[in-house]
């Protein structure tokens, strides 16, 4: 997914969202004779898979965790559980 934003020294406002690069980069040019007719710039912020981007943030989790399916293989239910140090339990 890919964010266009026309931007300001002073301010940001998002103007699309698009689902695939391919249809971004096919309004791209568009967006920024649009940009620059209302003295902005195009920006834009690509966004990854909502899963992709869980994933990640579990290899970088600061706690210990553990990933259980079921025994089909074909991953259905998956569960994650977190062990959270006891000295960051409190706050």
């Amino acid at each position: 997914m890919v964010k266009a934003y026309f931007n300001t020294n002073k301010h940001s406002e998002w103007v699309a969202t698009f689902d695939t690069e391919e249809t971004y980069d096919v309004c791209w040019p568009h967006l920024e004779k649009l940009a620059e007719k209302h003295r902005m710039f195009l920006v834009d912020s690509v966004i990854e898979d909502k899963k992709e981007q869980f994933i990640r943030w579990l290899e970088e989790c600061p706690v210990d965790w553990k990933r259980y399916t079921d025994n089909d293989e074909d991953d259905e239910i998956q569960v994650i559980r977190f062990t959270i140090p006891k000295e960051d339990k409190d706050g």
